[in-house]
């Protein structure tokens, strides 16, 4: 019943005994929710637990979602419309100030999630073609889910109409996704 649990837990509250850890990395495991291995790890190359103690605190930062806007589908300018702002560092980025299903070009398929990295490898492989002045083949191998693939793709449609894009993925599953982008 309500009052046996109510019981418990006042007797929960007077127990005043302090947590004993083994060591510095068990008890950073636990405060901070890391597997014991990667604080060790953490530890083994900075050598300072006040920095371990650090990274763990930044690594439980929720991420925050980063979108691209597809080029010929959906703009900037609408990501930032839906409360988003600039990425910095890609041409098409923006960081998401709302869940990434607010936006309706995220929904509808004319913009996607995809990060700050992601984006920058793509744009530096459309910046080795700005230097070609031949038809290109493009062959993406491992393509899904399909965010580089998709922002390559469309990308080419405005810059090298006359290239040609495939996308290739193994899994059909992950192939499945490619094809909805």
């Amino acid at each position: 019943s309500g009052a046996f649990v109510n019981a418990i837990l006042r007797s929960a509250l007077r127990d005043e005994t302090v947590p004993t850890y083994t060591d510095e990395a068990e008890r950073l495991s636990i405060e901070y929710s890391h597997p014991r291995w990667i604080v060790q790890a953490f530890y083994d190359l900075t050598k300072d637990w006040n920095r371990v103690q650090n990274i763990l605190v930044a690594n439980n930062e929720p991420a925050v979602p980063q979108l691209i806007a597809w080029p010929m589908r959906s703009t900037v300018e609408e990501l930032l419309a839906g409360g988003g702002t600039r990425l910095v560092g890609t041409r098409l980025g923006v960081e998401a100030g709302n869940p990434p299903y607010t936006y309706p070009a995220v929904r509808e398929r004319r913009a996607g999630v995809q990060d700050r990295g992601s984006q920058i490898v793509s744009e530096i492989f459309l910046g080795t073609a700005d230097k070609m002045s031949n038809k290109l083949s493009w062959l993406d191998m491992c393509a899904g889910p399909g965010g580089k693939a998709a922002y390559l793709y469309h990308s080419l449609q405005v810059q090298r109409p006359e290239d040609q894009f495939t996308a290739n993925e193994i899994s059909q599953h992950r192939a499945d996704l490619i094809a909805q982008v």
